[in-house]
């Protein structure tokens, strides 16, 4: 009896609902279980309690909002910004500077069956959540379900002979984007996967408040964007678009900033290459610093010894 070496790939393709094309992706080797969107923040030592009140109301929106149903002890604690809930098989994690979400079940594997609905099923459950966190349905700016497709190769033991199966249908993923008052906001979005019934396995929100400084920012690259702005020049690559928009820090930071840009991409001259490169500009094309994750603090400066100063000196 023959052996065989299977190879697993994970492949998303174009999704059409209402008469849109919702997303392109392209085939990404691997075995691994991509489910975690998100970094979920789990408590650390220096963790302290939630008060009754605000457990209470953290947990209220849980269950109203996400659905969320929780089993056994609940631990309720405030961590390096975030709040988090858990009960050691979901979690909830919420920061509220940057209103940013994760809910992660650690049940879940690529194994387990996706949720069955439809994509209509699915998007009306993103809006329902958004809505349900007071986010206005005007802010959100397309609705994508990705279908992902596993796909199995087949190689003989002595490398001779292989071949590839057709790919199968696998799990969908719901993913919504943002622009406020037509502006994109590139990081903003929500990324989520329900099983079978609807309960979620894996979400990832992240839609802070916009400082008006910063739209007020993006009005003024916007004009620099229609007048005589000069994309810089790449030696391998084509120019492919120009759009102004807003960035911000990730879900999963320690700290909140925000910034408006100018975003160019290109593509490749060889048509071999599939990644696009992207910049993001001010209205002087030079790059705007991307928002912060964390405060860069400086190692402390080693204490001076007095006497050996005295030594050097004489």
């Amino acid at each position: 009896m023959r052996r065989f070496h299977f190879i697993r790939t994970s492949l998303l393709a174009p999704i059409v609902i209402v008469g849109l094309t919702l997303h392109v992706g392209c085939a990404s080797q691997g075995a691994t279980d991509d489910r975690s969107h998100s970094s979920v923040t789990l408590p650390s030592s220096e963790a302290k309690a939630l008060g009754p009140e605000h457990e209470r109301s953290l947990r209220d929106l849980s269950e109203k909002v996400f659905g969320i149903k929780w089993s056994g002890r609940v631990l309720a604690v405030s961590d390096r910004g975030f709040e988090i809930l858990t009960d050691q098989v979901t979690t909830l994690s919420y920061r509220p500077t940057g209103n940013a979400f994760f809910v992660q079940n650690s049940n879940a594997s690529l194994s387990q069956p996706s949720f069955d609905g439809s994509d209509g099923d699915y998007i009306k459950r993103g809006n329902a959540i958004l809505a349900g966190l007071g986010i206005e349905a005007s802010e959100i700016a397309e609705a994508k379900v990705l279908q992902h497709f596993v796909q199995v190769g087949i190689v003989d033991p002595d490398g001779k002979n292989s071949r590839v199966e057709p790919p199968k249908k696998d799990r969908r993923t719901l993913l919504i984007t943002r622009a406020v008052n037509g502006v994109p906001v590139f990081n903003s979005r929500l990324i989520m996967d329900l099983d079978p019934s609807g309960q979620i396995t894996s979400l990832e929100i992240t839609w802070p408040k916009i400082s008006p400084h910063v739209m007020e920012k993006v009005k003024l690259l916007q004009k620099a964007a229609r007048a005589d702005f000069k994309v810089p020049e790449q030696q391998f690559a084509e120019l492919e678009a120009v759009e102004v928009g807003i960035l911000h820090s990730p879900a999963a930071s320690f700290v909140d900033e925000q910034a408006a840009a100018i975003r160019v991409i290109y593509h490749s001259k060889d048509p071999n290459i599939g990644k696009k490169a992207v910049a993001y500009l001010d209205e002087t094309g030079q790059p705007v610093p991307m928002p912060k994750t964390m405060e860069v603090r400086e190692p402390p400066k080693s204490p001076r010894n007095p006497n050996r100063q005295n030594e050097m000196s004489r």
